[in-house]
């Protein structure tokens, strides 16, 4: 759901000034019936996860949430998913920089080199859960019917945010 409202807000969707002609309810029913040129977001995530059962070696499995709930942890998972060795220190000092805050500073300071307008930086909020604030109860109803049946059995689990988590 957070993918939803995030892919809403991505540039080249949609600009700040045409926000309004693609309300965000038609959007998120886009999102769940078309999606993109790779299929639905179930799809895409499905797929991956498939490809992941059939060839661990080669695929890291790991979710947006993993690197909310404990960064460095899932930073020493990639360095180690890439042979990397990766001290608790490095990973620390790896985690300061890859917060959104940090991120969105590095992002401004790259575009003001490159045009004298104020930048617009393309990273939002960066939380677990604030598709809250935009999803309507049909919404998340949506939603959840098309994981439960097209994520069932696949041994996922969905940090949805507050401690809830879809299965």
């Amino acid at each position: 759901m957070d993918a939803c409202v995030s892919a809403y807000h991505h540039p080249g969707r949609c600009s700040p000034e045409e926000g309004d002609a693609f309300p965000f309810n038609a959007y998120c029913k886009w999102f769940l019936e078309r999606g993109f040129a790779w299929g639905t977001w179930f799809e895409h995530v499905r797929g991956w996860r498939e490809e992941w059962k059939r060839n661990q070696e080669q695929v890291l499995w790991l979710q947006y949430e993993e690197l909310h709930d404990d960064l460095p942890k899932a930073i020493a998972k990639i360095a180690s998913f890439l042979g990397i060795e990766a001290s608790p220190e490095f990973c620390e000092e790896v985690a300061k920089k890859s917060t959104i805050k940090a991120m969105k500073k590095q992002a401004a300071a790259s575009k003001a080199k490159e045009t004298s307008e104020k930048p617009h930086v393309h990273l939002r909020k960066g939380k677990v859960g604030n598709w809250r604030a935009r999803f309507s109860e049909e919404m998340f109803a949506d939603f959840k019917s098309e994981y439960d049946s097209t994520m069932k059995g696949l041994g996922i689990s969905y940090n949805i945010g507050n401690g809830e988590v879809l299965a």
